[in-house]
This record gives C-alpha cells, structure tokens and sequence, in this order.
C-alpha cells in the first residue's frame, strides 16, 4: 500500500485503486500494470538506441513479454 500523496501521484498509473467500506481508498501496486510500464519503458528505450548503434555497445536481439514477466 502507498502513503504518501506525492508517491501515489507519481505511481498512480501502475496502481490498483481499493475502496473500503469506511470510505478510504488504498493504492496498491498491481503487478500487471507494473509490467506492463516496464516493458513499455524498455522498449522505448531500446528503439531510441537501435536508432544510433554505438561500436562496442552490446546489442539487445529482442524484449518478449508473457504476463507479468520480461525476458531481454
């Protein structure tokens, strides 16, 4: 669970929004949307670098991703 205001406005896209019967609402990191900015995150990473291949640089073939895990 998240409680800091400024850490769930950073991560809220990654989180799963609980309502509980007292009126409180709980984020929790879900792994999904975890994975899923990960891999979003390294694929735009790795096509910025593929654009400019450096010499010596090591060289990803390919990002897969199946559910909540990635393989590089």
């Amino acid at each position: 669970r998240l409680f800091d205001e400024g850490t769930i406005s950073k991560w809220k896209d990654c989180c799963t929004i609980v309502d509980h019967i007292n009126g409180a609402t709980n984020y929790f990191f879900s792994p999904t949307k975890v994975a899923d900015w990960f891999y979003d995150s390294i694929s735009i990473v790795l096509s910025e670098i593929q654009k400019k291949p450096q010499r010596g640089m090591p060289k990803v073939e390919k990002v897969e991703k199946n559910g909540t895990i990635i393989s590089i």
